[in-house]
């Protein structure tokens, strides 16, 4: 799951690429390299119009939102919790031009730099949690089971596998620690705002 940012009315440099006629067969490209030709295209325009289109996955967009609104005024409440979700909210030209301006301001003073710096200070000290998938023990819950099971019939001399989401380690990091966030992607976005005309939240 992600969500897909798309600017309304936004700086355009050049035309927009073609997408071709039936590029795929159901899930299978028709042609290969008309295939790659085209997303090549298509990725160099929006590398090269800023404004037209930003992306992020969940765990990469909500922190940014965060982010966001910590340093400029010009987002409502509303506006902020409609943009937690793929609903299609809109911001509008001159809200997205004022959260570009507050953004360049706290980027130039260090303030994102310093955000960002007691977020990952703030994260790293929360303990890590008990894996939800082996509970804590260690082992791959499947396996446990059948030990447990040999054991109680007197079989014994198979070891437990640990377990695949913590590495039989029996901790996982807190769920805040997989959100990611680094300057670069508050600059991109500063810069996607300044372009963007206003933009949907999808």
């Amino acid at each position: 799951m992600g969500f897909d940012i798309h600017g309304v009315d936004p700086v355009v440099r050049g035309p927009r690429p073609e997408r071709p006629d039936n590029l795929y067969d159901g899930h299978t490209p028709k042609d290969i390299e008309v295939r790659d030709a085209y997303f090549d295209a298509k990725m160099e325009y929006e590398d090269s119009n800023p404004g037209v289109y930003f992306r992020r996955s969940v765990w990469g967009w909500r922190p940014l939102w965060e982010c966001v609104n910590q340093f400029t005024d010009a987002l409502t409440e509303e506006d902020f919790e409609h943009g937690c979700y793929n609903d299609g909210h809109l911001i509008p030209k001159d809200v997205a031009v004022q959260v570009a301006a507050d953004l360049t301001k706290a980027l130039e003073s260090g303030k994102v730099a310093t955000y960002l710096k007691e977020r990952t200070e703030r994260i790293d000290g929360i303990p890590d949690r008990t894996c939800e998938r082996c509970k804590g023990s260690g082992r791959e819950p499947a396996k446990l089971e059948v030990l447990e099971g040999q054991a109680m019939q007197g079989l014994f001399g198979v070891r437990p596998e640990p377990c695949r989401s913590c590495n039989g380690s029996g901790k996982q990091q807190s769920w805040e620690s997989m959100y990611g966030m680094e300057e670069q992607c508050v600059e991109e976005f500063r810069t996607f705002c300044a372009e963007s005309g206003g933009f949907e939240i999808c």
